[in-house]
């Protein structure tokens, strides 16, 4: 089976209103401003998050026996309210589990996993945060490979103490 490739992103460079490079706006020691944890600027800077989104669909519709149904999905507790597409990943012949993507108007996406199990990318997406979305994709990626189950999952974190 191919490996999972990244599609090239020609996404020009996400700067804050004074040229400065997400990712590297706030000093370690002093952090952020205290109000930069209820601003939300520049998001276009997480817009290639939906084509790094379509490349896994198009990725696991190519390389496992899924099918992808777009589309509302009635099997999720909690859609998100903003949802622009949402796309059903499940196993052809309901051997496994099947996860949802719901692509937001933030612009994000949602990883469904369960009836009531979902994770946003990016989580937060405040100021204060200052994610680049090159690390958020890369934190999507793993947890939709890890759903269709190309990634094993992470040690367990008190190893032999959990039985």
């Amino acid at each position: 089976m191919p490996a999972y490739v990244r599609p090239r992103i020609d996404a020009p460079p996400a700067l804050d209103d004074a040229g400065v490079p997400s990712g590297s706006r706030w000093d370690l020691a002093d952090g952020p401003p205290e109000d930069a944890c209820s601003r939300t600027s520049h998001l276009e800077r997480f817009a290639p998050l939906h084509a790094v989104a379509d490349a896994l669909v198009a990725h696991l519709v190519a390389t496992h026996d899924v099918t992808a149904i777009a589309g509302a999905d009635p099997t999720l507790a909690d859609p998100h309210p903003d949802a622009v597409r949402t796309v059903r990943l499940a196993p052809r012949d309901g051997s496994g589990p099947a996860f949802a993507l719901e692509w937001t108007s933030f612009p994000g996406v949602m990883l469904h996993t369960g009836r009531r199990t979902s994770a946003a990318f990016p989580a937060c997406g405040c100021d204060a945060c200052d994610d680049r979305w090159e690390d958020v994709a890369d934190e999507l990626e793993e947890a939709v490979l890890l759903a269709a189950g190309e990634r094993p999952p992470p040690p367990e974190p008190f190893g032999d103490l959990v039985r």
